[in-house]
């Protein structure tokens, strides 16, 4: 789950981590440096850029999907909702949609659910920790809530508007 929330202990400069799983199926640990996280606080509530690229769904047992999309919001902050538009006939849709969330705060989590024909396939959570101050780039393994269920995963890139280098 990457919607781990940090402790803030005594010590500056702590390491920190969350798990999760990559697309591969294997479990992996994000770390995270205290320090950098203290600054990111330091700093206040920050606007991120967010591209919902992809997602992919696997082990499918019935035939093409209708209408696939993925809504995203600042967990907590209806107002900061935004989805995508949605694909039709496929497993494998593409948006490469950006947008941008405001006021988010180190407390934050951001929420990523992906639908198809209406339906709540599944869902995944960014902590800020997983977000600031670098952002992320990468594949993310939605969660369905049962055991052995569907498979799917959504690729994002997040970044703070101020790491973000325009030439």
């Amino acid at each position: 789950c990457f919607c781990a929330r940090a402790g803030m202990g005594a010590a500056s400069g702590r390491r920190m981590c969350c798990s999760a799983e990559t697309s591969a199926g294997v479990s992996s640990r994000i770390e995270f440096n205290e320090e950098k996280l203290r600054a990111a606080i330091d700093c206040g509530p920050t606007r991120l850029k967010i591209i919902i690229i992809s997602a992919r769904i696997l082990d499918v047992r019935q035939g093409k999907p209708a209408d696939v999309y993925c809504m995203c919001e600042v967990k907590g902050k209806p107002l900061t909702q935004f989805e995508t538009r949605s694909v039709t006939g496929t497993f494998e849709p593409e948006w490469d949609y950006e947008a941008t969330a405001v006021d988010f705060g180190t407390a934050d989590c951001l929420n990523f659910v992906l639908r198809v024909g209406g339906r709540h396939l599944g869902q995944v959570e960014m902590s800020a920790a997983a977000v600031l101050p670098d952002g992320f780039s990468g594949e993310l393994r939605i969660d369905n809530g049962k055991r052995g269920g569907l498979k799917a995963y959504l690729t994002v890139g997040i970044a703070p508007y101020d790491r973000i280098q325009f030439p």
